[in-house]
């Protein structure tokens, strides 16, 4: 699905903006073929607020993840 980055690996503001449409992408196909796969062909299309929602989970499990893998760069940085 989306690519995180290894731990401690930095990047430029730059890239994560050029990423961020990549990723978004990801997300909505991956949304629409899994609802589709649960409830039957189309069925993402006529709910597109279940493809809002998959997308806005994916970012929070995304943002929860980057948190976690800063936090942990700053205690290897701090040991």
């Amino acid at each position: 699905m989306s690519r995180m980055l290894p731990p401690y690996q930095t990047c430029t503001l730059e890239q994560v903006i050029v990423d961020a449409a990549g990723t978004a992408n990801e997300w909505m196909i991956s949304a629409i073929e899994g609802i589709d796969d649960q409830f039957g062909e189309g069925y993402a299309r006529e709910h597109p607020e279940l493809i809002a929602a998959y997308m806005k989970v994916a970012a929070m499990d995304q943002a929860a993840m980057i948190s976690i893998r800063n936090t942990e760069a700053s205690l290897h940085a701090a040991s």
